[in-house]
């Protein structure tokens, strides 16, 4: 493949002015740019609004023994905007803070949205959210987990809002859900496709392996 070397060459972006535009949640900037062209020379002044709310980490718990997953349920606001339902079935997921590495960030989020202890953390992928109008990059993790821990059907941090309902699927029901379209969460479809890949030998690892 003739992956582009501009990435590897200094001085080819400029940043001719940034302006923010809000500060809330989130931030929105304005930026004027210029960036390299593949051709040689530098392209026009462009306008480009970028969302910059931070970066985010997910995470996937699988049962290796009952070859099951813990999703999470709760309501969308943007789904509901774009005309999809609103409760939205997803991975344990959040936003890292300042100053905390991800990996401490999905161990409190999980404990936050599902109760779960994080055992045996495995790094799946790291993804661009949307690369073309936000910075935001998604950090994602498998763990491993015993259907029998999980006492509750309901989680979440109330000071936050959350009203969360945990699901216990079977692998095969969650992927057949990703093939179906009734999983529309971008973070949830990665890493059950990529568990479709690499499940086997997490049940060596995990589960197999640890029996005998």
């Amino acid at each position: 493949m003739n992956y582009t070397n501009l990435n590897q060459k200094k001085d080819v972006i400029k940043i001719v002015k940034k302006t923010k535009l809000i500060e809330h949640f989130f931030t929105l900037n304005l930026y004027e740019v210029q960036h390299a062209l593949f051709e040689g020379g530098f392209s026009d002044k462009l306008n480009r609004v970028i969302l910059e709310r931070g970066h985010a980490v997910g995470l996937l718990p699988y049962d290796p023994e009952q070859d099951s997953v813990l999703l999470i349920e709760q309501f969308r606001l943007g789904a509901h905007v774009a005309n999809l339902p609103p409760w939205q079935l997803e991975i344990i997921a959040g936003m890292i803070d300042d100053n905390e590495i991800p990996e401490d960030a999905i161990k409190r989020e999980s404990l936050e949205e599902s109760n779960l202890e994080v055992s045996q953390l495995r790094e799946i992928t790291k993804y661009l959210s949307t690369s073309g109008g936000s910075s935001e990059t998604m950090q994602l993790y498998c763990s491993k987990f015993l259907s029998s821990d999980i006492l509750t059907k309901f989680s979440g941090l109330k000071t936050e809002h959350e009203d969360i309902k945990i699901h216990i699927v079977p692998r095969e029901e969650a992927f057949k859900m990703v093939e179906e379209g009734i999983i529309q969460n971008a973070a949830a479809i990665i890493a059950l496709q990529w568990l479709e890949l690499n499940y086997q030998e997490l049940k060596k690892e995990w589960y197999i392996l640890n029996a005998e």
